[in-house]
Parts: C-alpha cells; sequence; structure tokens
C-alpha cells in the first residue's frame, strides 16, 4: 500500500490474481488481521484515521479517527480483537473486528501515556 496513492491491492496466492483494490486513507502502515484472516483494521502511524476492511466483501465496513495516533497495534489469540496504543493518550483502543466497535481502556491510572502494547497467552502462563 503507497503511502502517496492509499491504495489497498490484494492478490490471491493461488493464481497471484488481483482479488481487491480499494482505497484507504494515505500513510497507512500497521495492519492487524483478525476473524480467521476476514477482517483487518488499517491504521497509521502518521494520522488517526482506522478503517475495517472485510476480505469476504472487499468494503470498508467501518472507519473513524482515534483521539490520538496510533504507535502500535496487535491483534488478539482469538482473532477477535485489536488493540491499539495511541500517543498522547492514556488509554488503549480496543477494537471488536466482529461488531466493529471501539471501547477505551485505562492504559495506567495516573495519566501517563502509553508507548507500546503486548499480549500473553493467558492458557500457558
Amino acid at each position: 500500500m503507497p503511502d502517496d496513492s492509499g491504495r489497498l491491492i490484494v492478490f490471491e496466492q493461488q493464481g497471484f490474481s488481483e482479488y481487491a483494490n480499494a482505497s484507504m486513507e494515505y500513510g497507512v502502515n500497521l495492519v492487524t488481521v483478525g476473524r480467521f484472516d476476514r477482517m483487518n483494521l488499517f491504521l497509521s502511524t502518521t494520522n488517526r484515521h482506522w478503517a475495517i476492511f472485510d476480505n469476504g466483501s472487499k468494503t470498508v465496513l467501518k472507519s473513524g479517527s482515534f483521539p490520538g495516533t496510533p504507535i502500535a497495534a496487535l491483534g488478539s489469540a482469538d482473532d477477535k480483537m485489536a488493540y491499539v496504543a495511541l500517543d498522547s493518550q492514556a488509554q488503549i483502543a480496543v477494537v471488536d473486528l466482529e461488531d466493529q466497535k471501539i471501547v477505551y481502556i485505562a492504559a495506567t491510572d495516573i495519566g501517563s501515556g502509553a508507548f507500546t502494547i503486548g499480549l500473553s497467552n493467558n492458557v500457558c502462563h
């Protein structure tokens, strides 16, 4: 996805043919994959915009803006959620990829901003 065009081009792996061609916000450089590779969260470290893309329908289901600029993003082990750390924010955005809803949780109780995020496998640890 080139920064100057904002075009998303998805290729099918078997025959290397074009599968989807969509327009996104400029500067997308973070992607989380969820819901068994069906839903993707596209976002950027250069702006506050986000979009949830459905690989099945080849469309953007929902888009919007965060209260801060994303600095890191990770998908959950069950593919249902994406977690986004935001600059200058003392909260983490939790994106439900199935319902396309976002809630914010406190990163700390003292108002410090998040600088990264990490996930752990709760089954093994």
